[in-house]
């Protein structure tokens, strides 16, 4: 198939410490990588009392989503119409698996990742828009594991489990993103999972081939992995990307890779006194550049991944605006100048 697939972004669709250490600049120009950062969020459109799928261009909404069929009793696993509800997992409008104990995905570009545990089988799934492309099974993972994120990417006690075998064990947490597919359903994508043993570790993996293993000793046991692989958070407030302490005073942390397989965002909420501001910054390879303060989110937010994007309490903040309200879950993804966001709204 060679079909060029778009991105639901059309509405008639239907549908935390004191200061960021930046290191050496990435060839990105800012304007590139934060275009818009600072301009004000359209107010969003769809209606309370529903799971829905925002898509948000440059910090402006340019497409809300709803899925009415979804219970709001759901929660976002991350991707486009992807919400798991109690044992019953939904893609789009539509129910795609029962028995479900567990599930997690993301967005790039176009494309939905999502892994889950069904009856005792682990089950990875690459999908568009409701669409599904890839469907991979993994008999070998036991039926005690949980994914992390990235496809074929589990978690069974201290063991690491990718594309059906172990990858490392003594593990203590982990997580994982996949994404660089491209908008056609042919070519290869890239996982990356990010993991705690004796050390903070990281792979990249392409069609099940790791590589590009690192290791990070810097960082303290006590972190705690975030959404993004490679950005850690530890309890005093220190965050951390690659093997240096990139903020301090830090509450909250996410982030998300985006369809460069090279570049990732990573959002936080700080509490000093000189980067005080809800923040997203560019991160390539330990490289940080650009960021990007919020001054109107306020400090209790939380980051949801996307870039710009936080929940605080039930107000979900677009960059300067809030565009949803009554918000109770929401995960999102970003690309480099498109936000994508899958929430669940109380009536």
């Amino acid at each position: 198939m060679s079909e060029t697939l778009d991105s639901p972004s059309d509405p008639a669709r239907g549908l935390s410490r004191r200061s960021l250490l930046t290191a050496a600049a990435l060839s990105l120009p800012a304007a590139v990588a934060f275009a818009g950062a600072a301009g004000p969020a359209s107010p969003a459109s769809a209606a309370s009392g529903s799971a829905q799928f925002l898509t948000f261009t440059n910090g402006g909404l340019t497409g809300a989503l709803t899925f009415p069929n979804v219970p709001t009793t759901a929660r976002p696993i991350g991707g486009y119409g992807l919400f798991l509800d109690g044992t019953t997992l939904w893609y789009g409008n539509s129910v795609y698996a029962k028995g479900v104990t567990a599930a997690r995905g993301n967005r790039n570009d176009v494309w939905d990742f999502f892994s889950y545990v069904q009856n005792g089988v682990a089950t990875s799934v690459r999908g568009s828009n409701g669409n599904i492309y890839d469907v991979r099974t993994w008999p070998q993972v036991p039926a005690t594991a949980t994914p992390v994120g990235a496809f074929g990417a589990f978690l069974d006690g201290g063991d690491l489990w990718y594309f059906g075998s172990i990858v490392a064990t003594g593990v203590k947490q982990a997580t994982g993103l996949s994404g660089g597919v491209g908008k056609t359903p042919s070519g290869a994508w890239t996982d990356w999972v990010g993991f705690f043993t004796n050390a903070a570790r990281a792979f990249k993996g392409v069609g099940g081939v790791t590589g590009e293993w690192q290791a990070w000793f810097n960082i303290p046991a006590s972190a705690q992995i975030t959404r993004l692989p490679g950005l850690w958070l530890n309890g005093n407030g220190d965050l951390w990307y690659g093997d240096l302490r990139r903020a301090y005073d830090v509450l909250s942390a996410s982030g998300t890779m985006t369809n460069d397989p090279t570049l990732a965002i990573g959002s936080y909420v700080a509490n000093g006194r000189s980067y005080r501001y809800a923040t997203s910054v560019m991160v390539n390879r330990g490289v940080v550049n650009n960021p990007a303060e919020f001054p109107s989110v306020p400090r209790s937010a939380r980051p949801v991944g996307a870039l710009g994007v936080f929940l605080d309490g039930t107000d979900l903040w677009a960059r300067r605006a809030v565009v949803a309200r009554n918000v109770v879950a929401a995960v999102g993804d970003s690309i480099l100048s498109t936000d994508h966001v899958s929430l669940i709204t109380s009536a």
